[in-house]
């Protein structure tokens, strides 16, 4: 049995959704986590994926509101997201869904990156084993790298959630070595 078919509420200390806005190179996606109330042996409290939704060429407000349907049935406490998009909170907040701005490297692609790695290494990331997030990391490359990040928006959502989960806050940037030692394998539930 895994965490998703045991949620309570009560099982989590946090929970929190990542937001992707729709670019020309994917659609909107949004992923909900869990944070577990107990640390595991590196003194990290365990995320968990525990919903995930991908725009599917439907309208920005039906997908909106089937966001609001999770948000409710999840009851997330917050929603991460590009906050350099003014008409993404815009609709965001149209839809009253309350949204944090200017966290620590969220608008870069390669410091998110490594945050999702040392939480990773540190066995504190726990995603869906058929999810968009998986199999967007199973298939990243650091040549990839180059390319416009705005089309990994599963990688996205995940480094939202991951960078307001993480309790550093000095702003340092990381190694662009941000691939090396990340294991889509392990963070399967």
């Amino acid at each position: 049995m895994n965490d998703l078919e045991v949620y309570e509420r009560g099982s989590f200390l946090h929970v929190c959704g990542g937001l992707a806005w729709p670019t020309v190179e994917a659609p909107a996606y949004f992923c909900v986590f869990g944070q577990k109330t107990v640390e595991n042996k590196f003194g990290k409290k365990p995320l968990v994926q525990l919903s995930e939704l991908e725009d599917c060429e439907e309208s920005i407000d039906s997908f909106f509101k089937r966001v609001v349907d999770i948000v409710k049935s999840f009851n997330v406490d917050l929603i991460y997201g590009d906050s350099e998009n003014d008409s993404f909170y815009e609709k965001a907040k149209s839809f009253d869904l309350y949204m944090p701005q200017k966290l620590t490297g969220m608008h870069d692609f390669i410091y998110g990156l490594n945050i999702v790695k040392m939480w990773s290494k540190a066995d504190a990331i726990k995603t869906m084993e058929n999810s968009i997030i998986r199999s967007q990391l199973s298939s990243l490359r650091e040549t990839d790298l180059k390319e416009a990040p705005e089309k990994y928006n599963a990688i996205n959502g995940l480094r939202y959630v991951v960078t307001g989960f993480d309790d550093r806050d000095d702003g340092r940037p990381l190694s662009d070595k941000a691939l090396r030692g990340l294991d889509a394998d392990s963070m399967c539930a």
